[in-house]
């Protein structure tokens, strides 16, 4: 299997080399069929290669059982054919001799290991408010994060530093700030399961620009999507004017008319 470990719903190649006894002469009409362990399935589309000259492999998409025909020509030492697979289910996974339910003129293989790992889809959605925002106004932003599976998110972990001229307020549990860095250790998250967090800032009273704020999530079980592991939320400033009229008569008293 290349490679011999690879995320779950992934891609592993397995290769079959058939090689020649000492001799080199030409060894026709050997075959043999492989059930893939249970939990193994044929990748698709169906990829595979062949460099077995007139061998053919007979192997469905979604499927289990790859078969194999071919010769061997002569002076020919070794050749190969493979398959590309996946698994459905983390777990490793062992196809061996056990595995080869029919064979022609060739010797039962030894064992060949795959693993696939767990894998999290992690995403987060980002929002605040109130927009826009004025001198001394509370900006609070909304963290939504998201496992969409299909396996659980270990040690999920978002990452929110503020933008250079906010000033931190407070955040939900279990999230801590160091200055302006906001981070939050969400633990284990289940398939399906959202945390919702939030982290209120202030606009400083001299701010004279908006605020573009990135929060990224993060996690330790391989996450096969990274696009949506960040989110941008954008608080433009409401500049505010004190406007003043002075008003003063020309004199402070006149004749009638």
């Amino acid at each position: 299997f290349t490679p011999e470990v690879a995320s779950q719903g992934a891609t592993s190649t397995l290769t079959f080399t058939i090689t020649n006894t000492r001799d080199l002469a030409s060894k026709a009409a050997w075959g043999f069929t492989d059930q893939l362990p249970a939990g193994l399935l044929i990748a698709s589309p169906l990829t595979t290669t062949n460099d077995c000259g007139s061998s053919q492999i007979n192997a469905t998409a979604g499927g289990t059982q790859i078969a194999v025909t071919g010769d061997l020509g002569l002076d020919v030492p070794s050749c190969t054919v493979s398959v590309k697979i996946t698994s459905t289910a983390s777990g490793k996974y062992v196809n061996g001799p056990s595995n080869i339910t029919e064979r022609r003129g060739i010797n039962l293989p030894g064992d060949a290991t795959v693993e696939f790992t767990p894998n999290a889809d992690v995403e987060i959605v980002k929002d605040a408010g109130p927009k826009p925002a004025q001198s001394g106004d509370e900006i609070t932003y909304s963290l939504k994060v998201i496992n969409h599976g299909p396996d659980a998110a270990e040690n999920v972990t978002v990452a929110d530093p503020l933008p250079g001229g906010l000033e931190f307020v407070s955040a939900t549990a279990p999230c801590l700030n160091s200055g302006v860095d906001v981070t939050c250790a969400l633990g284990t998250l289940g398939v399906n399961e959202t945390r919702t967090l939030s982290v209120v800032s202030r606009v400083p009273e001299l701010a004279n620009v908006g605020f573009v704020n990135i929060a990224r999530a993060t996690s330790t079980t391989p996450d096969p999507n990274s696009r949506n592991n960040e989110d941008v939320a954008e608080v433009p400033l409401r500049f505010l004017a004190d406007l003043e009229v002075i008003k003063t008569p020309s004199t402070s008293s006149v004749v009638l008319g």
